[in-house]
């Protein structure tokens, strides 16, 4: 399926989509440039900038309509560049290495106490951890839209104690973004979030919400 961006004459964007695959095409006519990202199961693993048309058309063609890996997609054509998460998704890891850049991403850092006790629990583990405005949510899919219904979200926060400001951190764990179910240190941050996980929960599957 293609959907054409009218917007500029000179600037034409797209998408194409087979099954589990798309990619977002933008072909700027004048300059000859050709730019494209490559999804599978609702996840961003390549992009390029293919030197002509041709390779261009072939590029797509082989990513689309050929069960191919990321690796394998590169290697094939060298404009094509990919990341350490490409190759994470691709061996089935996603989960892991979401998980592992969470706890090292210097960004994250107010959520990285309760990131370092739930990477370890055998229940959070297997959901596909993201953030959303500095909130730490779960989900039951790899791929995006992400399937977090239901599930808790963790959100930290400074606190006062004693009427001095203390450097522990306290995390607030609600449901839907909208009910509150509790708050405190991030031990009992997860024990809440525990006690409110649905049950029968499994791996995260890989795929998006509607899947």
């Amino acid at each position: 399926m293609i959907s054409e961006n009218p917007n500029k004459a000179s600037q034409n964007s797209a998408i194409v989509e087979n099954g589990n695959r798309f990619s977002q095409i933008n072909i700027i006519e004048e300059e000859k440039i050709y730019r494209s990202d490559f999804w599978r199961d609702g996840v961003y693993l390549a992009c390029g900038k293919a030197p002509n048309i041709t390779e261009f058309a072939k590029a797509l063609d082989y990513w689309l309509c050929q069960d191919v890996t990321t690796k394998m997609f590169s290697e094939k054509f060298k404009f094509i560049h990919t990341s350490e998460k490409s190759f994470a998704f691709d061996e089935g890891r996603e989960i892991e290495y979401q998980w592992e850049g969470l706890l090292e991403d210097d960004n994250d850092w107010d959520l990285k106490e309760f990131v370092s006790l739930a990477i370890n629990d055998e229940i959070l583990s297997n959901l596909f951890p993201f953030t959303s405005h500095d909130t730490l949510c779960f989900s039951k899919c790899t791929g995006y839209p992400y399937d977090f219904e239901g599930l808790p979200h963790v959100t930290s926060k400074e606190f006062e104690n004693n009427s001095e400001i203390s450097n522990e951190k306290q995390f607030v764990v609600t449901i839907n973004n909208m009910e509150y179910l509790g708050e405190g240190n991030a031990a009992t941050a997860l024990k809440i979030v525990k006690a409110n996980l649905p049950k029968g929960l499994e791996l995260a599957r890989k795929g998006v919400a509607k899947d």
